[in-house]
């Protein structure tokens, strides 16, 4: 790469504004992945386990509420105790060896992403650094490398353990009972809506946060190189107003992206409660129509009380992959523009 194209290249992404996610980007990311994607392959497999374990213990509870704890009998019972207790400590050790692997992936990624940058930075001639402030370019190399950090280390491979397990509990619940089913997830295409709504606003809250963040390392590390010029015309008092309005700006920056997330959590956990209480509705209907308890409800089919539990523990589990989905979209959404 002669340096003048090196010089257009890195003009160009400085200056290109935020794009949607494309081939190119991807391709340029797993780039830097494809070295080290054995880590990968490890923390997936592990990730798939820890979901299995996850789906695992709702069934066994369910298991030995309807078979045991309501009989009154304990033939069998400790195993199936003993059973969700290895089930939980799995998906702990799962959780554990997965973020290992991830992230060391993604770090060994970072470690040649910085020495790709400063080794392109050091191919650039003198005429480019002439036109180009310090500070964005250590901006870029700090700031931005860090907003990939977190892509590598949780975000695209993750998203395939939580689509499995989406579709892993929908697929159990349809089996213990579809009208239950049906009720529990007519709150979910709400849960899209809202989340799409906030991410939207969220994610350009991040897109200026970041770049704020920039400009205010960029003015910061030129007040620093130029201090004996700001301090021999004496304008530290200029030059700290300049300093403290950036600073202000990547607070308010920072505020901005606080309140949407919290919106999205508060959201969230009220629809979950909402979904509890009308599992509990319409389930117990059926459930108090198996144990002989006359209602007032059209309720057709029975329903056992450990399969009620299940059903709450299963739409409880499945509300955090969804709303993880929705946070590694705009993870990615970062990354991209970084």
């Amino acid at each position: 790469m002669t340096p003048g194209a090196g010089s257009s290249a890195l003009d160009s992404n400085l200056e290109q504004p935020a794009r949607t996610a494309g081939r190119n980007e991807f391709r340029r990311i797993w780039s830097f992945l494809r070295p080290h994607q054995r880590f990968l392959w490890i923390g997936l497999a592990v990730l798939l386990l820890g979901t299995g374990a996850r789906l695992l213990q709702p069934w066994l509870i369910r298991s030995a509420i309807d078979e045991h704890l309501l009989p009154g009998t304990l033939v069998g019972f400790w195993p199936l105790c003993i059973g969700v207790a290895a089930a939980a400590l799995g998906e702990w050790l799962c959780r554990h060896v997965q973020l290992r692997a991830i992230e060391r992936a993604g770090q060994d990624a970072l470690l040649d992403l910085r020495a790709t940058i400063f080794g392109h930075l050091q191919s650039l001639p003198m005429r480019f650094y002439d036109r180009t402030p310090t500070g964005r370019l250590v901006g870029r190399a700090t700031t931005d490398v860090e907003a990939l950090q977190e892509l590598f280390s949780s975000g695209v491979v993750t998203i395939l353990g939580d689509l499995v397990f989406l579709v892993a509990a929908v697929s159990i619940m349809l089996s213990l009972s579809v009208p239950l089913t049906l009720a529990s997830l007519c709150v979910v295409p709400v849960f899209v809506l809202v989340t799409v709504f906030v991410r939207k606003r969220a994610r350009r809250a991040y897109s200026e946060m970041r770049s704020r963040l920039s400009q205010m390392n960029s003015d910061l590390h030129e007040q620093v190189s130029g201090m004996s010029i700001v301090q021999l015309f004496a304008q530290e008092h200029r030059s700290a107003e300049r300093f403290a309005q950036s600073n202000r700006g990547v607070r308010d920056a920072q505020l901005l992206t606080v309140r949407w997330e919290s919106v999205l959590s508060a959201a969230t956990e009220m629809l979950g409660s909402f979904t509890t209480a009308l599992i509990l509705y319409v389930g117990g209907q059926y459930a108090l129509e198996a144990i002989g308890v006359a209602t007032d409800s059209a309720a057709t089919s029975a329903l056992t009380l450990g399969t009620l539990y299940a059903f709450v523990d299963y739409m409880q589990r499945m509300f955090v992959p969804l709303n993880d989905l929705s946070m590694k979209y705009t993870v990615l959404q970062n990354a991209l523009v970084s």
